[in-house]
């Protein structure tokens, strides 16, 4: 008797470890979420901000803003002549401003820390001026569009900012 309530015991235990092996339904659906949100909170990652160095971010701001100045010089009588040319002179003037302030403020983070912010005075005032600076080569409008393209490009990087990193800090 002894012997067949061992055997009992080891065939039970044998399928009790063929089981562990094999999860459950509800095991396999929390398992495949998981993996889910993970696959998701890596892509979030990639698109919300994975933390470069902010020298490569300075580097690649500075380059871009360069070669959108580059761009309004090479094409500026053609973007003189037409309402439409002188607008979108504004508004690559406005893409001017944007990389001018990340560059600024990747050089402040060099200097001052990782948690140094951009304000309004001077970074972001030293910005739009450069920008403006770079519009007004083409035509005068063209610095109207570039300040207001500007302030909707400050309003929408305010607000990606505050979301960005207040899920950070919680």
């Amino acid at each position: 008797m002894c012997q067949t309530a061992h055997l009992r015991s080891s065939a039970i235990s044998s399928h009790n470890r063929q089981n562990l092996n094999q999860p459950t339904h509800k095991q396999a659906a929390t398992t495949a979420s998981s993996d889910a949100h993970r696959t998701h909170s890596s892509h979030r990652a990639i698109i919300m901000g994975a933390r470069t160095p902010a020298t490569t971010s300075l580097a690649v701001a500075a380059v871009l803003a360069v070669l959108a100045f580059a761009s309004l010089q090479l094409f500026a009588d053609t973007l003189r002549e037409s309402k439409v040319g002188t607008i979108g002179a504004g508004f690559v003037s406005s893409l001017i401003y944007i990389m001018t302030l990340t560059a600024i403020n990747n050089i402040e983070c060099s200097v001052f820390g990782s948690n140094y912010q951009a304000g309004i005075f001077p970074e972001c005032v030293l910005a739009l001026f450069v920008a403006m600076a770079c519009a007004a080569t083409i035509h005068g409008v063209s610095v109207t569009t570039c300040f207001l393209f500007s302030c909707g490009h400050t309003f929408f990087l305010n607000r990606l900012s505050t979301q960005l990193y207040s899920s950070r800090k919680q």
